[in-house]
Parts: C-alpha cells; sequence; structure tokens
C-alpha cells in the first residue's frame, strides 16, 4: 500500500481519496472516487464521477447495513438503517464494488486523482454516505476541479441543521414541508422527498431525471442540485421511490376511507 498507480483496470472501479475518523462519529471512515475512466451505469444519473463515503471496516457495505452501523456516515437520515430504514441505495452494487477495490489502500496521491479523473464529467457527492461524514478538505480538490474545469457537481446533506459551511456546495435533504421551511430559513437551497398527495410548492420543481419528471434530464445535465454556489436557484423535489415508500403507498391506496388513496392509486398504476 505505498500509493503508487494501479494498473488502468482497476482504476475503473475506486481510488482511495482520504481516511480519517468520522466527523459525525469520530469513527473509522474512508472517501472512494470511481467511475474515474468509464461511464457511470446508472441511467438517471448519467456520466458522473462518483464520490461515496464508506466506513473504514472490513465488512462489506450491505452487511454494515445489515447491522445498523451506518451513523459514521449516514448520521441523522431518516432512511438510513439505524434509524426509520427505506434508503434507496443498492448496497450490493456500487458501493460494494467501491469497496472491494479501495478497502485498505493507502489514499492515491492528488496528481493521480488528477490526471485520470476525465475532463468535463461532473462529480456526484454521496453515491453511498453523506458528505458532512468528513472534512471538507476531504474533497475540495475535487469541488475545486468541478469549477475550474466548468463541470459541474452535485451533492447533498441531511445534516444541514448542523453543517452550515456545506450550504455553498450541497443541497439539504428535507423529507417534509416544515423541514424545508427551516432550511430555508438557515440560507440552504433543498432537495424534498415527498408523497405523491404532497403538492410541489412555491420555489420548487419536479426533478427531471426522476420517473414523475418523465426523465426529461439526467443529474449530469441538470446539474441544480449544486447548492447556492452552483447551477440552480430553484428547489428540485421528487416522490418518494424506495421500497418502503412505496409498501405505504400501496398500503394507502387500499384504505378507502383515506383521503390520500386515490393520489396513491394513480402514481402506483403509473409506475406499473
Amino acid at each position: 500500500m505505498d500509493g503508487s498507480p494501479k494498473p488502468e483496470r482497476e482504476l475503473a472501479v475506486a481510488l482511495v481519496a482520504w481516511r480519517g475518523p468520522s466527523e459525525l462519529t469520530g469513527e473509522p471512515v474512508f472517501v472512494a472516487v470511481g467511475n474515474l475512466d468509464r461511464s457511470s451505469q446508472v441511467s438517471k444519473l448519467g456520466d458522473v464521477v462518483q464520490v461515496t463515503f464508506m466506513p473504514d471496516v472490513p465488512e462489506r457495505p450491505h452487511v454494515v447495513a445489515r447491522h445498523r452501523e451506518t451513523r459514521s456516515v449516514c448520521g441523522d437520515c431518516a432512511f438510513a438503517p439505524h434509524m426509520e430504514g427505506g434508503c434507496y441505495v443498492l448496497l450490493f452494487r456500487g458501493p460494494q464494488a467501491f469497496h472491494t477495490t479501495a478497502f485498505g489502500r493507502d489514499p492515491t496521491p492528488l496528481e493521480i486523482l488528477g490526471r485520470v479523473a476525465r475532463r468535463g464529467v461532473p462529480i456526484r457527492f454521496g453515491m453511498w454516505g453523506d458528505p458532512a461524514a468528513v472534512p471538507v478538505s476531504a474533497y475540495a480538490f475535487l469541488l475545486a476541479w468541478a469549477k475550474a474545469t466548468g463541470a459541474g457537481w452535485l451533492g447533498y446533506t441531511h445534516q444541514w441543521r448542523t453543517r452550515p459551511h456545506l450550504r455553498a456546495h450541497l443541497m439539504a435533504s428535507v423529507d417534509s414541508p416544515a423541514e424545508r421551511t427551516e432550511a430555508k430559513a438557515l440560507g440552504w437551497r433543498t432537495y424534498r422527498s415527498r408523497w405523491p398527495w404532497e403538492p410541489v410548492e412555491q420555489g420548487e420543481f419536479v426533478c427531471p431525471a426522476s420517473f414523475e419528471g418523465r426523465h426529461r434530464s439526467t443529474c449530469a445535465k441538470c446539474l441544480q442540485c449544486s447548492g447556492t454556489e452552483g447551477r440552480g436557484v430553484k428547489d428540485p423535489t421528487i416522490i418518494r421511490h424506495d421500497g418502503k415508500s412505496l409498501h405505504e403507498m400501496v398500503r394507502v391506496s387500499e384504505d378507502p376511507e383515506d383521503t390520500r388513496a386515490e393520489a396513491a392509486r394513480d402514481y402506483l398504476a403509473r409506475r406499473k
């Protein structure tokens, strides 16, 4: 683990950018950067460099989540396994591939990352994990690269109540109108997950990369989710699409006395 360049075939998965204690719990975590020499495989996202924040433990991400030991990188996110659950991230896919490649390696020198990062490709902070889990200095060189090249970036945090310095480049992930109001009062732009029976509020727009947005764009093309210093002005919103939320929609849709049933049935029918 001498930090020397790895074969190009290995760079296709992930490299370590930083390793240290979590800003949230003090437990060991690391930052892995991937998709540095090939396109992202997620159609909604488009072609982006992916940055993930992981517990620095030998267990794979889905095993860590099963034991609900994710607070070091997820903080107080309501969808985290140690909270209410329902996270949409498929840990056995991208995060597992990143972990398999990057765990146990020394951080790669910044000049190497700079050479392999493809110019013109946006950077997404948070394939899994919250950027607030690490100091900004852990990924500042990537943010600087995205700004200097004009490639752009996107990122989110659930720690918006306690990390005001992140609002310049991250969105406040909020899960209710009340949370959005609170975050806006603190100077944040927001990205709100909502139920299909909840209206789009003033100052919001439907995420164009979402199902309900008819996939008119991709995250890589839109780049509105880039904090107060990014490209956006209004705030995107998206209907919850994790398995747990969809299950709740089914329950609501089958209750003839629930006033939300019609909206739930309509959304579920359109998803078929």
